[in-house]
């Protein structure tokens, strides 16, 4: 990583070990990272998630794994964990609320469209 510090396999798997090594505040941080350059890689969203969930930051891990879904285009599930997001209101602050129910509701439109279509 010292050498290669933009290698998105390097930083992917350095962030697995240190979830797995028990620093998942620091391998938050480098999932931070690794998903605002490759916004659109569920296995990514995924760990985001596991990684988010073992450093106590349930809305952030829900958040994540709705992203997962939508990504895999399971759109309702991805609704249904923003829900659960929202839900959590005593760990949630008013822009997360913001942004998670704004995403719910394009989400929610995208569904309604499809099932329009079928």
């Amino acid at each position: 990583l010292q050498q290669n510090p933009d290698n998105y396999a390097l930083k992917f798997n350095y962030a697995e070990t240190l979830m797995v090594a028990g620093e998942a505040e620091q391998a938050l941080a480098e999932m931070a990272s690794l998903v605002s350059w490759h916004p659109t890689d569920p296995a990514l969203r995924k760990l985001y998630s596991q990684v988010a969930k073992e450093a106590g930051q349930r809305t952030t891990a829900r958040e994540q794994l709705a992203e997962y879904f939508y990504l895999l285009g399971d759109i309702e599930p991805a609704i249904q964990q923003l829900r659960l997001a929202l839900s959590d209101n005593k760990k949630i602050d008013y822009y997360q609320a913001a942004r998670i129910g704004a995403r719910m509701k394009e989400l929610q439109i995208e569904y309604n469209a499809t099932a329009k279509k079928r």
